[in-house]
């Protein structure tokens, strides 16, 4: 018959009753420990990117270059002709206006020639590209304005000549300290019961000079 399996044969010697499981193998019962189960295994943990350290590094860096303006003193040829594709004109007459679209990050041409009748314009040189050493904007404004923005360090000097108006240049003092091989905006031209103006945007880094 079937071995009866009581309290008492199941405590060992010290008196503990170890949990046991049967195996009934032909007409003899067979104990044998219960196995424990095995730890559940942890989840993975998929808060932490799996992208390499010098990929964010490499981010950040091209996001602060297009952030800042940069002179080039020794450009490729790819740098110089892109400075010639960039609209170097601009005017306009009344509503009438052909913009520079000189914002944002674009290779600063050698000249730039604006002219405005009753309207005007703005240039914006930040987080510009420069690859000429001088770069000259000859400005016509008669009733109208025109907005030179330049960032820290870029040395700035006025030649125009204002009548019943005015070249204002604001930048005096913000190129104290410059370097002699930063870039140079020259302004000429005239102002008409105009003006052109020259502001320093000092929420961006100082343009930054590779040799």
């Amino acid at each position: 018959g079937k071995m009866a399996l009581t309290e008492s044969k199941l405590k060992d010697d010290d008196g503990d009753c170890p949990v046991a499981q049967g195996i009934l193998v032909e007409d003899n019962l067979l104990l044998v420990p219960a196995a424990s189960a095995p730890p559940a295994p942890e989840p993975a943990d998929t808060s932490t990117s799996t992208a390499a350290p010098g990929e964010f590094s490499s981010a950040s860096t091209l996001q602060s270059d297009l952030q800042r303006a940069t002179y080039f003193k020794n450009p490729t040829a790819d740098m110089l002709q892109q400075a010639q594709q960039t609209r170097s004109s601009a005017g306009g007459v009344l509503f009438l206006t052909i913009p520079a679209n000189c914002r944002g990050k674009f290779t600063v041409p050698k000249s730039i020639k604006a002219g405005h009748i009753l309207s005007g314009d703005k240039i914006d040189l930040s987080c510009a590209d420069f690859v000429h050493p001088v770069t000259n904007i000859n400005a016509c404004e008669i009733l109208g304005g025109l907005e030179v923005i330049v960032p820290m360090g870029v040395r700035v000097q006025m030649k125009g000549i204002g009548i019943l108006g005015g070249f204002d240049d604001r930048s005096q003092g913000q190129t104290v300290g410059a370097e002699q091989d930063a870039p140079l905006v020259v302004l000429s031209g005239c102002a008409i019961l105009g003006g052109v103006e020259v502001k320093v945007n000092k929420s961006v880094p100082p343009v930054r000079v590779v040799q």
